[in-house]
This record gives structure tokens, C-alpha cells and sequence, in this order.
């Protein structure tokens, strides 16, 4: 049923865009695994649980205001426990918004943090204060970091071609595509492998010149593909000479073919592919995300089946011989270039990977922590795409059911904006039971939800071993300072406002 349903949705998104936002290469096989995840996370068996979107949107906005009332009581409880006067001034300070700064000594720049994480003890969830490193301008290592994601992050939007650059510029994207094409007209026609190293650009090389309009010359381009699918992802292969870097830059999600990959979450164990590769000390016994594993496979192949970037970095003829390897991406791009990293150390050693905005459930435990010598990922504010993962939604979709059987008023009083003035504390205790013991035995929706987790608990139990997946590498988030909401995108962190964001590292 879930894969009929997959196939449909995506069948008439393909028609109704003409296939612009691609699914044509997806062929019933591609949906085996999403509709095997979908069935399995939405799937109540015979239970009565019966919801419609009303229901679902109270819950959410229910569980924000708990969420917001966590995180008062945890301030609260995190200045009551400061001892000292002076310290407590600074605590009090600092705890009383988010994100926080507190001063801590002279230590790698002389500032940590104050962060609420939400934690869960079996079914109970809280918030607790934890501090964090800010990053320095005292520290080369930091320098660094923010140096290198401002420099490259742009090359990650650039190879999302033409389509975004009509998103970004809806008004005068098409004016800047034109003006770009008649300032470079040796690229025109460029859209085969013989001709400039690129592969599945259109005759106009309208994606070879959003590529450009990143602030790149066409020189630097050695190698572009442009061929997308399930399994094959846009990228492309750069030079920058100053920085002395060869690049792999890996497109994000833009697709159809790119939201089946998503989906297809299923932990696969690399065993195989870290003997193949020669990575099996760190990946031995270790799980990825199988979507972003096919992907990288594929690169991987490509890489060596075009040979561009043996020709650059290998070899006594190599162009580019003394040159470090780089492996960046955004989105789906960051968890495949985290992947293709791995799978390149062996060859390359030196290489590294910047990842802009990862998914949260790229790799297993293990390896996401050993990663940390040569990834780099970066999370903007409140991106929810590198807290996306299975287990993460499942304790989601948990809340949002738990909440919603205690709510006792009518949903359109749930619904209604809170006045400024009114304590979200006071409305929570007015709105909701104080706990799910509290809920009158002879709540028929409650039972429902009872026993729709006991269906899910079976559920999970017969897929096999519960593999947690991770975000990879050292995380640098970027978090906004100012009320300011003018600028949206990633490249706002590290050029046009640079003074309304402080980096700090986050687990």
C-alpha cells in the first residue's frame, strides 16, 4: 500500500512539473525501502487511533509551549543553584535568554556558553543547562574553521545550479543567468564530457554558469556532472590555487530522486565497502545511511572511471601535484561528502570534508566520532535538517500523541495565540493534565495511543537491531546574536552580517 502511495505522489509531481524537479529514473524498486519506513512509522495495525490535521497541528503547538516551559523551569533551577553572588550575576545574565554567553577565565579565548538540551529518561523528557566552547579569535584552529567554511560555502550553493538561483532571485534570476551567459560564450554548448569536462548540462550550460556566478573562473572547473537520480547526485571538481585545494563539492536535495534518497534511512553495515575502499579500522562494525552510501558508491565509481582526479593529485605528471583533497557538500550533499571522505582517506590521506548543514543519521556512533579528525559539519540556528533522524522523529511523533490525549479544553482555545502578557506556565497547567496519569481512565483516545506504541514497540523489535545514526565530524553551530531576520541562508553566518552570529561547538 505505502509503496503504491509513494510511487503515485511522486509520478504526479514528476507530470505536473514536467519533470524539472526530476523522478523520471525512479522505478518501483527506488521506493522499497521508503515505503518500508513509512509503513513502519505510521502504521498503527488494528488499533482505533484516528487523527486529522487539527489534531496533529494542536499537538505541535501544545508541545511548544511545554517545550518553552522546560526551558523557564530549567533557567530557574539553573540560577537558584549558582552559589556565589558574582557568579550568580553572571549566570542569572546569561541564563535569562537563549544562547546564553557566560564568562569562564582565560580558557581558549576566556568564553563557553550556556546551552538547554533536551534529554529523555525512558519516557520522561527534561531540559539541563550544559555549556559549550565558543569559538576564539584567539585560536588559529577557529580562525580557521570559520575561514575555510566562509570560503567554500559558496561552491556548496553554487552547484545546485540553475534552479536555485530562480529561487533565490525569483525576479531577477532570469536576467542574471542571461547576463552571466553573454559574458562567458566559450562555455555555450557545453554538455558532454568532451567538452569542458561536463557532463549533463543543458546546450545553454546554464548550470556550468551557476556555477560561475559564485565568483569562480571557468578554469577552475575541471569536471562537472550534472546527471541526476536515485543513486547519482550533481557535482563537480575545482581547483582554488590560493588555498592550494582540489574540491569535490556534492549537491544537497533538490529532487524528486534526492527525496527518495533521503528516505531511504535503513542503517547499512559497511563492512563490504570499508574492506573495498580500505577503510575498515574505523568503519569495521560500523552503519550509514543507506541512501547517502549508494550515492557516494556512485561517486566514487565516477571518480575513477573519469580519472580527473588522479590526473590532478596523483602521479609524476599530476597538474596539481602538493595539492589537499577537500569534500564539501550541503544537505544530502554534506552526509554523501562526509561518506566519499571516508571512503577517499586511503588514497588520500590529507583529504578533508566540510559539511554544511548534515543530516542528523549519517553515520553509527562510532564512526561519527572518529570522524571528527577530518569533518567539519556547520548547523545554522534552528536548521532542523541536522536533527533530523528516525529515532528523533519517532520521540516526535511520541510527544505530539502524549501531549495531545492530555489536552482537556477544546482545540480551537489550544489553537489561539497566547496574549503577550499571559504566563505560558499558567496556560499550560489550565490547558493540559499535569501528567499522562492524570488522564481520565475512560479516554478512549488514550487507550488508542497505548496501544498504537505498544504496536510500534513490536514493530521495531522484529526490523532488527535499533542502530542509532549521527551527524558527522566536529559541529560548529552558528547561532544568531540579533533579532534580525533579513538574512536566511547559510552564506549569511560567514559574509553579509558576520557580527550577528557567534560559532560555538556543539555534540
Amino acid at each position: 500500500r505505502w509503496k503504491c502511495f509513494c510511487a503515485c505522489c511522486c509520478n504526479l509531481t514528476s507530470l505536473l512539473t514536467c519533470c524539472v524537479c526530476g523522478g523520471k529514473e525512479v522505478n518501483a524498486g527506488g521506493y522499497g525501502d521508503v515505503a518500508k519506513a513509512l509503513a513502519t512509522f505510521f502504521d498503527d495495525g488494528e488499533t482505533l487511533l484516528d487523527l486529522v490535521t487539527t489534531d496533529i497541528l494542536a499537538g505541535l503547538v501544545m508541545l511548544l509551549r511545554v517545550q518553552l516551559q522546560r526551558r523557564i523551569e530549567c533557567r530557574k533551577a539553573l540560577i537558584e543553584a549558582s552559589g556565589d553572588n558574582d557568579k550568580k550575576n553572571r549566570m542569572t545574565q546569561a541564563a535569562s535568554h537563549d544562547d546564553g554567553i557566560v564568562e569562564q577565565g582565560d580558557n581558549a579565548g576566556g568564553k563557553d556558553c550556556i546551552i538547554f538540551r533536551l534529554e529523555r529518561i525512558g519516557l520522561e523528557v527534561c531540559y539541563t543547562a550544559a555549556l559549550r566552547k565558543v569559538l576564539s579569535s584567539k585560536n588559529d584552529a577557529d580562525i580557521s574553521a570559520i575561514n575555510e567554511g566562509a570560503r567554500f560555502c559558496r561552491l556548496a550553493l553554487g552547484i545546485y545550479g540553475w534552479m536555485m538561483e530562480l529561487i533565490e532571485r525569483p525576479v531577477t534570476g532570469c536576467c542574471v543567468l542571461g547576463c552571466s551567459w553573454c559574458r562567458h560564450p566559450s562555455i555555450h554548448g557545453c554538455n558532454s564530457g568532451k567538452n569542458g569536462g561536463i557532463v549533463g548540462d543543458n546546450f545553454l550550460g546554464c548550470q556550468k554558469i551557476a556555477l560561475l556566478n559564485q565568483g569562480i573562473e571557468p578554469n577552475q572547473i575541471k569536471y562537472a556532472s550534472f546527471t541526476q537520480g536515485v543513486v547519482k547526485t550533481p557535482y563537480c571538481i575545482t581547483v582554488d590555487e590560493e588555498w592550494k585545494y582540489v574540491v569535490i563539492t556534492i549537491r544537497g536535495t533538490l529532487s524528486l530522486d534526492d527525496a527518495v534518497a533521503d528516505l531511504t534511512i535503513r542503517p547499512v553495515l559497511l563492512d563490504m565497502w570499508a574492506e573495498r575502499y580500505g577503510f575498515q579500522e574505523e568503519g569495521t562494525g560500523e552503519f550509514c545511511h543507506k541512501g547517502m552510501l549508494d550515492i557516494a558508491v556512485w561517486i566514487c565509481e565516477d571518480l575513477q572511471s573519469h580519472g580527473t582526479l588522479d590526473q590532478l593529485l596523483t602521479g609524476d605528471n599530476a597538474e596539481f601535484s602538493g595539492y589537499r583533497l577537500l569534500v564539501e557538500g550541503h544537505s544530502l550533499g554534506a552526509g554523501v561528502a562526509a561518506v566519499v571522505a571516508t571512503m577517499l582517506r586511503s588514497k588520500y590521506p590529507s583529504v578533508r570534508c566540510l559539511a554544511f548543514s548534515p543530516p542528523g543519521c549519517v553515520f553509527s556512533r562510532h564512526l561519527s566520532e572518529s570522524s571528527k579528525h577530518y569533518v567539519t559539519s556547520y548547523v545554522l540556528g534552528d536548521d532542523v535538517v541536522p536533527r533530523l533522524g528516525l529515532t528523533g522523529v519517532e520521540n516526535l511523533r511520541h510527544e505530539v500523541l502524549s501531549i495531545f490525549a492530555r489536552i482537556k479544553v477544546p482545540k480551537h482555545i489550544v489553537l489561539r495565540p497566547l496574549s503577550r502578557h499571559e504566563d505560558v506556565i499558567e496556560a499550560n497547567k489550565r490547558m493540559l493534565h499535569g501528567s499522562s496519569a492524570d488522564i481520565p481512565p475512560e479516554s478512549t483516545f488514550w487507550k488508542a495511543v497505548q496501544e498504537f506504541e505498544e504496536v510500534q514497540k513490536i514493530k521495531k523489535t522484529e526490523g532488527g537491531p535499533d542502530i542509532g545514526l549521527f551527524p558527522p565530524g566536529n559541529i560548529i553551530h552558528l547561532f544568531r546574536t540579533t533579532e534580525d531576520r533579513r538574512c536566511l541562508d547559510l552564506s549569511c553566518a560567514f559574509k553579509k552580517r558576520p557580527d550577528d552570529y557567534v560559532a560555538r561547538y556543539a555534540e
